[in-house]
């Protein structure tokens, strides 16, 4: 329990942070962008000084990537995911976002950059439209194609008033697979480019989960990171590349890949 005690503390510190407009540690004024690739270089992380979470570790993900970072529980990976959004500025090595190493990135462009969909996705008490566009104008045409892309207009008529029907307290009147596409469309209508998967899909039924994950596999313009302890039956081929984490680094598992291989060099 004590690294959660540990990140939990450092969240903490974050959100009273944000509470005070003082935002992050991360102070760059350099505009996040993703047209070639994310890397990660030598990348060390510790809790503590005599606790290694992350030794040396080493990656790259190339836009428009598919990549899934396999490993059980303890391994880092939701560490590496706070540090690939900017949650950790106290770490040794590079995170570079086209060349552009973290610490010089302006913070909030980098959240409209990346965005990590989770287990648990929270959902206000209030219509449908608002949980998506949580407060801010968005033109017609960029709604309607978040509805599509995220799979929302499915359901759309299931539910009374439609856009601006009811959700209930913390998606009540929703089905597991339905707030995970209304969080997928709060991403799509801000146009994220990189699309992070924490678990995202392994709280809902399989059914839903493989249809949600291969219709983002399906995704041209989508660079997309799943991390998760195990892959969904029949998806293993669909990924560009995939990783697996021991020990605080990341190796590439070999075997055949699928249709959607480049070619490219593996990392």
């Amino acid at each position: 329990m004590l690294p959660l005690l540990l990140s939990n503390r450092e969240n903490i510190r974050l959100l009273r942070g944000f509470l005070d407009e003082k935002g992050s540690d991360l102070s760059g004024g350099s505009r996040p962008r993703l047209k070639n690739a994310l890397e990660v270089e030598h990348l060390t992380f510790r809790y503590q000084p005599d606790i290694p979470v992350l030794e040396d570790l080493c990656l790259t993900i190339r836009k428009n990537e598919k990549v899934a970072l396999l490993g059980p529980s303890g391994v880092g990976k939701t560490t590496l995911i706070r540090l690939l959004t900017g949650s950790y500025p106290n770490y040794q090595g590079a995170i570079r976002y086209d060349g552009v190493e973290l610490h010089d990135l302006d913070p909030a462009g980098l959240r409209k950059l990346v965005t990590v969909i989770q287990q648990n996705t929270f959902i206000f008490n209030d219509t449908l439209r608002f949980n998506i566009c949580l407060g801010e104008e968005f033109s017609d045409e960029a709604l309607a194609q978040a509805l599509r892309r995220s799979g929302v207009e499915r359901f759309l008529e299931r539910i009374p008033g439609g856009l601006d029907g009811p959700c209930g307290e913390n998606g009540s009147k929703l089905s597991g697979g339905e707030r995970q596409r209304v969080a997928l469309a709060r991403a799509m209508i801000r146009e994220v480019q990189v699309l992070i998967l924490d678990e995202g899909v392994s709280a809902i039924d399989v059914a839903t989960a493989n249809e949600i994950e291969r219709e983002l596999l399906e995704m041209r313009d989508l660079t997309l990171l799943t991390v998760t302890h195990r892959l969904k039956d029949g998806l293993t081929r669909q990924y560009d590349r995939i990783l697996v984490m021991e020990g605080g680094a990341a190796r590439e598992r070999r075997e055949p890949f699928g249709p959607r291989a480049t070619g490219a060099e593996k990392q």
